[in-house]
């Protein structure tokens, strides 16, 4: 499978549902889960190319010639991973208390570091390998918080009798930093169908409250096949296609297929729900609630990797509205 990079720089402020259950619009995510990416580009697909292109689109998925990730943070030449949900047996023995100290000090600020740079991953997997502290006064971890800001802003509801005040909650990205996924393909045709798509979801945008100008972009190709140059290009190319490592990490949001519940007793993971409304595409009925559903979240740690589906969560409306959950893994050596 070849595998390219879209590196989205946003032109104006998006706006990503939090996966908390029953966040209003006063809170918002930096993360853009891979089913919101595919129902964007099936959305364009359908408005512009139709249902039968659609349909193509969607088997392609289906059988895995397609597959996305989500969209991870990046800035500048430092492409960011989801910190890996897995646990290794402690080889710990008994240390003084100026030790522990030190390392449950560490340990709180690693609970709190969603991401690793690329750059320093295999540092990151050395580290839980030999049960070593991560974070030390003397190494200092390159985090995304400079690399974006939120902004509560108060907004009108003009709709109704009584206009009534809201807040919304926007995400702005610093200079040269934005958010990028990954696109795997067995076919060139495919990525043709991919650019195609994005290009026309950077004039429409991406996220919620595009009707307000939010999720606009502009954007960049990588191929990782013929220009992974760059330190993380290349580390990032490698966690895609080496055979070695026994622990495969999701980087997409993933919805299991039945018989593959089973092997999630062996597997380390987190469950995010998934909830909205469908806005049309194509389609000229009114917008409706689609059906909520869990999916396995990204950094989520697998002994076998998970194929993964793509489901119809229509809740009954005038079309089906397909949502992704396919998997797509770097694999670690743990």
């Amino acid at each position: 499978m070849n595998y390219s990079i879209y590196k989205l720089s946003f032109t104006a402020p998006c706006r990503f549902g939090p996966s908390a259950a029953g966040a209003g619009l006063n809170k918002s995510d930096i993360a853009c889960y891979a089913d919101t990416l595919f129902s964007a580009l099936a959305n364009g697909c359908a408005t512009f190319y139709g249902s039968d292109k659609l349909r193509e689109f969607k088997d392609g998925v289906q059988k895995g010639e397609i597959l996305l990730s989500d969209l991870l943070p990046y800035k500048d030449d430092t492409l960011f991973l989801p910190k890996p949900l897995w646990v290794v047996e402690s080889k710990r023995k008994q240390e003084p208390l100026s030790t522990i100290k030190k390392r449950m000090a560490g340990a709180k600020k690693l609970k709190k570091l969603q991401y690793i740079p690329v750059y320093d991953f295999e540092n990151y997997i050395d580290c839980i390998k030999e049960d070593k502290p991560y974070i030390t006064d003397d190494n200092k971890i390159e985090s995304i918080d400079d690399i974006y800001e939120k902004q509560l802003l108060e907004r009108v509801n003009c709709r109704g009798e009584e206009n009534l005040p809201y807040f919304v909650e926007q995400v702005v990205f610093a200079k040269k930093c934005g958010l990028y996924f990954i696109i795997g393909y067995n076919d060139e045709n495919h990525s043709k169908v991919i650019n195609e798509l994005i290009k026309l979801l950077s004039y429409s945008g991406i996220g919620g409250k595009r009707s307000s100008g939010y999720g606009k972009f502009t954007y960049g190709v990588i191929s990782l096949a013929t220009q992974a140059a760059g330190e993380d290009t290349r580390t990032l190319y490698q966690l895609l296609t080496t055979d070695k490592g026994s622990v495969y990490m999701n980087i997409s949001d993933i919805i299991p297929d039945k018989d593959e519940i089973a092997a999630l007793s062996e597997s380390f993971y987190r469950l995010v729900p998934r909830s909205g409304f469908v806005t049309d595409g194509e389609y000229e009925t009114a917008p409706f609630k689609r059906n909520r559903y869990f999916a396995i979240m990204h950094g989520s740690c697998f002994k076998e990797p998970l194929k993964g589906s793509i489901i119809d969560a229509g809740n009954g409306g005038s079309h089906p509205v397909y949502r992704y959950g396919k998997g797509l893994y770097v694999r670690l050596d743990l």
